[in-house]
């Protein structure tokens, strides 16, 4: 197990393989769960990167398990309609979820039609509810000015320490300002947390935030057991090229 504080890190040829490599982390750590506790507990991630690991187990890993035993939450959502294209619920749906033939009961999006705190708490309680120690499985990524899920660059301070879900506000440069978020605490009780990041765009970024380097909320994130990081070359190349001699997984 890592330690909370040193991530593991996975660098893939290119950004196929990388969702290839989340697709399977997710199929492999919900067998372990359903076999040890009856349900796999996921929070699924906004954005274009994971749009190619939903492909992946929309189309390879539907007959793996049984999708019925996985709860499925949003790690973060922007407040609009579940048909609204800008909804990361809405498109998980559209291009995975949707084809699975779930039981709402297994479906949990954020609510989009509460007031702001009140949408929050009540997704918190049913968040608690049916993970009542921490998530399992958490997916995120990482914006271009280093946030993850909806925590950003000067909006993080005073969050509630003891909160899984806030309400927050992106930057006013965002199509949507309004959102529900997980927080830092939700994260580090969940079992694992997986950020998926491609791209040479993103290379300084995941320089900084894997140095530790205090500029980027996602150098916040922790886990309970495992915070693992894949990558693909594109996105590792200047981590690669600072980092300290050792080994890296790939």
């Amino acid at each position: 197990m890592a330690a909370l504080n040193q991530p593991e890190v996975k660098v893939t040829q290119d950004a196929m393989a990388a969702a290839q490599a989340c697709a399977v982390s997710i199929v492999a750590a919900a067998r372990s769960a359903i076999a040890a506790r009856g349900k796999f507990t996921l929070a699924i991630t906004g954005g274009s990167t994971p749009l190619a690991t939903y492909e992946i187990l929309a189309k390879q890993h539907a007959d793996d398990l049984d999708w019925k035993r996985v709860h499925f939450f949003v790690g973060d959502e922007r407040l609009v309609p579940y048909d609204d294209p800008r909804s990361n619920y809405g498109v998980a749906r559209s291009v995975w979820l949707g084809r699975l033939a779930l039981p709402t009961q297994v479906l949990h999006p954020m609510p989009v039609d509460l007031d702001d705190d009140g949408a929050a708490r009540s997704y918190e309680r049913e968040l608690r509810s049916v993970a009542p120690e921490g998530l399992d499985f958490v997916m995120l990524g990482l914006g271009d000015d280093g946030h993850t899920a909806s925590l950003f660059p000067g909006r993080i301070d005073g969050l509630p320490p003891a909160r899984w879900v806030v309400a927050a506000k992106a930057p006013a440069t965002s199509p949507v300002e309004r959102r529900l978020t997980l927080t830092f605490a939700a994260f580090q009780a969940a079992r694992e947390v997986v950020f998926q990041v491609c791209g040479s765009s993103k290379s300084p970024l995941v320089a900084d935030v894997l140095a530790g380097r205090g500029r980027h909320p996602a150098e916040q994130v922790r886990a309970r057991e495992r915070l693992l990081w894949i990558l693909d070359t594109a996105a590792a190349r200047q981590w690669l090229a600072e980092r300290p001699r050792g080994p890296v997984a790939s």
